[in-house]
């Protein structure tokens, strides 16, 4: 039956459908047409079901785009930039464009052509191939040159917005900007920018891309943007653009390794560590690296980096350590934090100094990974980190200087409630620091090893269970797993039933598998 051959060839779309009868009743075509003497409609089904579905296609929408108005058309061309559907109010704030005064009457009449449809807030074309052909009417260079005047005009503009829309704006003139960024770092772009307009787009991807990690966690966009930041910055930016280029590299080098793209982020660090000018704005690349290190299996090799950069801050790592040397620092430490207490810790001066900040956070970087490869250096490690905090002042790692300390105390001399206490002091840094990206590896110490000695083993899983729900949103995935373990043996041991042990595996697996797909 024609009906069939009809919805075959249009999948059943009503703007292709009357415009392929059309086309088939044309005089042209005369395949489809009216027999007074049969009285009844007559077709050449052999001739219908021969012809290519794009050809019909195509050769519907030149005819039907070459009839409307100019000024529908310029609209359109405007509206198919943004993709299958774009916002009323975005397209208000593009009124001038190209000449044209009133973009939403124009597109208003697109729909009485069956070009559009109109629901509630938005424009959507009919049909992708409607947006598809009326997109490649205008010539790429022509058309990047329109995304990037679209992305100007929403800037400029996007203020007049409601709070509502402003980030949905923001977001979208980012986008279209970005479409002129070169392929390459040291390219050109293919749109001629001022050298104030490269570094402003820079800024602008620099910013949507923290958005992208602080609000959303959405570390894949957020990527997107500081690449785009990276390659919008402009030559011998390392000289004359230190601070912003130092700031996207940073970022791109955080992102990159939540990404776990070890091998890209590699190359990324020995480009900050070749132009950074000083140890402090090398630290977290030389951070980065050492994970990434450790994470790829080379703990020796990330430990050897560790201790080179330690040296240089003037913080050298002992040349031999043994359990007895550890035993006796661990005591003395022991005696002299006795009497610390929440609210002691809670008034405790700040960290200031720049190189105790930085050697703290590159034995942090390595710390845990030692724990398994070698325990003795991971016991000294914690008391060196213990003995800075009490020497210069707390800071964010102080948490895990603490939290670690706590576990050398229970390992070493078995006391364990100076551990379980020192975890507690642990939470109570964490919270004054409002260090939420730290959270899971404090919370793995804290409710894996520390408190269940002391409380009940019940009262440690739900503390675990958050510390996973964090994990995932920060991107750590591996302290994530970490505190999924502990859990699941916790709630073994707590006489947990099997199903609800194996529901909980389940749906942390389900989210794992959710976060790599998303990468």
């Amino acid at each position: 039956p024609l009906s069939e051959v009809i919805h075959q060839k249009t999948m059943g779309n009503v703007f292709f459908v009357i415009e392929f009868i059309k086309t088939l009743e044309s005089p042209d075509k005369k395949i489809l047409s009216y027999s007074l003497t049969k009285r009844r409609w007559i077709w050449d089904a052999d001739s219908i079901a021969v012809m290519s579905i794009s050809d019909i296609v195509a050769d519907i929408l030149v005819k039907k785009l070459l009839c409307i108005e100019k000024t529908v058309l310029k609209s359109l061309i405007i509206a198919s930039c943004f993709g299958s559907q774009v916002n009323i109010l975005v397209m208000e704030l593009l009124n001038g464009m190209k000449g044209i005064s009133d973009i939403v009457h124009n597109l208003d009449a697109a729909v009485d052509e069956g070009l559009l449809e109109k629901a509630g807030p938005l424009f959507m074309f009919a049909h992708d191939s409607i947006q598809q052909s009326v997109y490649e009417l205008t010539p790429m260079n022509e058309l990047i040159q329109l995304h990037v005047d679209i992305g100007l005009m929403l800037i400029s503009k996007g203020g007049h917005a409601s709070r509502d829309m402003m980030e949905d704006i923001f977001a979208s003139a980012v986008s279209h900007i970005n479409m002129a960024l070169p392929k390459s770092t040291g390219s050109a772009t293919t749109v001629e920018f001022t050298l104030s307009q490269h570094i402003v787009f820079a800024k602008i991807n620099l910013k949507a891309g923290q958005k992208a990690v602080n609000g959303k966690s959405n570390f894949s966009l957020a990527e997107v943007h500081l690449k785009a930041g990276i390659l919008f910055l402009p030559k011998n930016s390392w000289a004359d653009q230190y601070d912003l280029t130092l700031q996207l590299s940073d970022e791109y080098a955080n992102v990159l390794f939540v990404q776990r793209n070890l091998d890209e982020l590699h190359s990324h660090v020995d480009i900050i560590l070749k132009n950074a000018k000083c140890i402090g704005d090398k630290i977290k690349a030389h951070e980065l690296l050492i994970s990434a290190l450790t994470l790829k299996g080379s703990t020796p090799e990330a430990m050897d980096h560790a201790k080179t950069v330690l040296d240089s801050l003037g913080f050298p790592f002992p040349p031999s350590i043994n359990s007895e040397t550890v035993t006796g620092v661990v005591n003395s430490l022991s005696s002299t934090t006795v009497s610390f207490t929440p609210d002691y810790l809670r008034a405790f001066p700040l960290m200031t100094e720049k190189i105790p900040l930085q050697a703290m956070k590159i034995m942090s970087a390595v710390q845990m990974h030692v724990s398994f490869s070698s325990p003795t250096t991971f016991q000294m490690l914690a008391c060196q980190m213990m003995q800075l905090t009490i020497k210069h002042g707390l800071c964010v790692e102080s948490a895990e200087a603490f939290a670690n300390f706590g576990y050398c105390l229970m390992s070493l001399t078995r006391n364990y409630d100076a551990g379980h206490r020192m975890g507690k002091l642990s939470l109570v840094i964490l919270e004054r620091f409002e260090a939420t990206k730290r959270l899971p590896k404090i919370y793995f110490l804290v409710y894996g090893f520390l408190s269940v000695w002391k409380e009940p083993i019940q009262a440690t899983i739900e503390g675990l269970q958050f510390a996973v729900n964090i994990g995932l949103v920060e991107g750590d995935y591996k302290n994530a797993i970490f505190n999924g373990v502990s859990m699941n043996r916790q709630m073994l041991i707590a006489g947990c039933q099997l199903s609800e042990i194996r529901d909980r595996l389940l749906r942390l697996c389900g989210d794992m598998m959710y976060d790599k797909s998303k990468k």
